[in-house]
């Protein structure tokens, strides 16, 4: 028997703004993700976080409080298939999730090839025409039934996922089949398998992306279960064709979710809000690494201009200098010239101390002309310092000039991380609010205890304990580091 293991929840306005693309960022983060592939969405990943970016933002203003923007399935996938073989198995869960491909849908792969594969998805539940539900996901169990669906939409969910892989399992060739039903439903007294979680990390393998293309209807999905013609009669909210619209008003009889899943929806594992909570950490790290760099090396800019401004300033009164004393040493030149021959010795002739006036006047003219060679020479060396000073600031403001573009890339990059109609002070906001929503109710014990599990690794449990931030914490990180003789981690 194949491992089984499905989770559904949901992502809310209730859960606050951000926690969509929070989730998006999340689970399309390089150190995991191996494969994306997408129903009417990209498959880029900054493409893909813009535009959950822009459904999320349109949401906030277009749909009520309470309202339903998206929903996180994750799933094991079998080992025994290949990659191939888990990649078409999700393939077709998702196809028969869309309805054919008439909602939205991503999925992100983790952990291919390893002793945990599993993949990510988010299910925006909207006809890209109309915007109206398609799965019915938030439907009441009442109407889910009139239409011929499951009532539960978690089991129905599980039906899905148990059909789609046990077809391609069969296709392969192999006799393991999943099984949806507990080990009490199958009569099985030996405890549940148990999905492992995240303990290990992947090797790094070549990250690649592809949109799923229309299957044919040889595949057995959730839209046979249900006449598509009537699908649109449920939702009672008006068409908006660019945009999805309000999910549909739940009933007395209430949805799809039993209260266990929504208490699901609102607290995730420990292990998994840890994990988030640190990926956000590091995420709002390099974000106010990279503004305070680019802040510093504005003001390196700022400086070097400065000096160069200054050192242009005062370099013609250099060159003027120096040009002066190079005509006075030519005048000196011509003035002694006068006064020797051919071979240029001096004229005239000094015999016991007398001399004639050529002499003196030639020897005055020498001494003139030494004087203003030092004054040349002193001048010469100020020109070239000048010179050198310009050049020196010159090339200071390209250096960085370019490491401010190379910093404004790098905060360009991050602003598309948000999508590019959200600022970075926002950006900022929805992080440090993501961190706190990811720790809340977990305490320092606890991440002590998952430490010592091996459920986090000691980096995650550093990172975690620096985001808590309390006096516990603080204890629990001050003894940590002293067992390792405060080496980092």
């Amino acid at each position: 028997m194949a491992l089984f293991y499905l989770n559904v929840s949901n992502v809310g306005r209730r859960h606050g703004p951000g926690q969509l693309s929070a989730h998006t960022s999340y689970t399309l983060r390089e150190s995991a993700r191996q494969h994306v592939i997408a129903i009417n969405m990209p498959t880029n990943k900054h493409a893909l976080k813009r535009e959950v970016a822009q459904y999320e933002e349109w949401a906030e203003t277009n749909t009520r409080k309470d309202a339903r923007l998206a929903y996180k399935v994750m799933h094991a996938l079998p080992v025994e298939l290949n990659r191939s073989g888990q990649i078409e198995a999700t393939r077709r869960f998702m196809w028969s999730l869309t309805m054919k491909g008439r909602g939205r849908a991503f999925a992100a792969f983790h952990d291919l090839g390893t002793h945990n594969p599993h993949v990510h998805i988010v299910f925006i539940d909207r006809d890209i025409e109309t915007g109206k539900s398609v799965a019915l996901l938030s439907a009441s169990k009442r109407d889910r039934a009139a239409k011929g669906l499951e009532p539960n939409s978690t089991e129905w969910l599980r039906q899905l996922w148990e059909l789609e892989c046990n077809g391609v399992l069969a296709e392969h060739g192999l006799d393991v089949r999943i099984d949806r039903r507990s080990n009490l439903e199958r009569g099985i007294a030996e405890a549940k398998e148990k999905h492992r979680g995240w303990q290990e990390e992947c090797a790094e393998v070549e990250t690649s992306v592809e949109q799923v293309q229309p299957v044919t209807d040889q595949f057995v999905g959730a839209s046979e279960l249900v006449d598509e013609s009537e699908l649109d009669e449920l939702s009672d909210t008006p068409e908006c064709p660019p945009m999805p619209v309000d999910d549909p008003e739940d009933d007395e009889y209430g949805d799809g979710f039993s209260d266990e899943e929504e208490t699901m929806a609102e607290a995730p594992p420990a292990r998994e809000r840890v994990g988030f909570a640190v990926e956000l950490y590091n995420q709002h790290l390099l974000l106010q690494k990279t503004q305070s760099r680019l802040e510093y090396i504005e003001g390196q800019i700022s400086s070097a201009l400065r000096q160069l401004n200054e050192a242009e300033t005062s370099a013609p009164q250099y060159t003027k200098a120096k040009s002066e004393a190079e005509k006075r040493v030519h005048q000196a030149k011509n003035k002694l010239s006068q006064y020797q021959r051919a071979n240029g010795k001096l004229k005239g002739f000094s015999f016991l101390g007398f001399k004639t006036k050529t002499r003196q006047h030639g020897e005055e003219a020498a001494l003139q002309l030494n004087s203003l060679e030092s004054i040349l020479e002193v001048a010469g060396k100020d020109y070239e310092y000048a010179q050198g000073r310009v050049q020196y600031f010159e090339s200071l403001v390209a250096a960085h000039t370019q490491q401010r573009a190379q910093a404004q890339d790098d905060l360009t990059r991050l602003e598309k991380t948000y999508g590019n109609s959200k600022t970075l002070e926002e950006a900022e906001e929805i992080l440090t609010y993501n961190i706190a929503q990811s720790l809340k109710d977990v305490s320092a014990d606890q991440l002590t205890q998952m430490v010592q599990d091996g459920e986090i690794s000691e980096g995650e449990y550093v990172d975690a304990l620096t985001i808590l931030n309390t006096p516990s914490a603080q204890l629990a990180l001050d003894e940590f580091q002293r067992d390792r003789g405060g080496r980092d981690i």
